[in-house]
């Protein structure tokens, strides 16, 4: 199997230090993939005998699988009133509306989104699916997709509540929060969805909502490169 996925150089070398066996080819963003040289050698790839392309995000396995996250959310709180996690192609968000939503139909599921790189905020308050022109440089590496996938979008328009935006001080702020106050290694992409948290907006939706299960996605960090050490 061939999976697609965006590194940044120090998750690729972490990547091939415990994986030699896999060849890694990088392209800048899954919105130029089809023109880059690592859509030729995935070309090439799938040539060889029972070779299958498995995207990251915009396929029906990979949203069910990263879905059983809520699973295991409301299997250890079942009064969770919202769950809220991080957006960038839409496969965890898709994933998780589906399996939450099916457990539990009146449950809130909300995704996060750095403000700067919000196709899927645009596309969500458009209805149609709209892409960004050119490549985003938040500080949220792993969430810097450019169009939200087609399958994703589809589920996302049906039982997604809301998206929240939130500004690569604010991503920066929560991550900090994370590390210090809960001892939590988390990349900025995985502290997005706790930022928008934390956020003004945040504090103004339903009042009902008590408990919220906040979903931190991601602890690749590249420890030469902590985003409050670097100012």
């Amino acid at each position: 199997h061939t999976h697609t996925h965006t590194l940044t150089d120090g998750q690729t070398d972490r990547h091939r230090y415990l994986h030699p066996e896999i060849d890694i080819q990088t392209s800048h963003t899954m919105f130029h993939f089809y023109r880059s040289p690592s859509f030729s050698c995935l070309c090439s790839v799938q040539s060889i005998p029972n070779a299958v392309m498995i995207p990251p995000f915009d396929y029906p396995d990979v949203m069910a699988g990263q879905g059983t996250l809520a699973l295991e959310i409301l299997r250890q709180v079942p009064h969770v009133d919202a769950i809220i996690a991080p957006i960038g192609g839409g496969g965890l968000i898709s994933g998780i509306c589906v399996a939450a939503k099916g457990i539990n139909p009146n449950i809130k599921v909300f995704g996060a989104e750095p403000a700067i790189a919000s196709d899927a905020y645009q596309s969500f308050k458009a209805g149609t699916r709209i892409a960004l022109e050119k490549p985003t440089n938040t500080i949220a590496d792993g969430l810097r997709t450019q169009l939200i996938g087609e399958r994703p979008f589809a589920v996302m328009k049906e039982l997604l509540d809301d998206i929240f935006l939130v500004s690569d001080d604010e991503i920066v702020q929560a991550q900090r929060f994370l590390w210090e106050r809960m001892k939590l290694v988390v990349e900025p992409s995985g502290a997005v969805p706790a930022a928008a948290v934390l956020s003004a907006a945040f504090k103004v939706v339903d009042p009902s909502i008590k408990r919220v299960a906040v979903v931190l996605s991601g602890g690749n960090q590249d420890l030469d490169a902590i985003p409050w050490m670097l100012k």
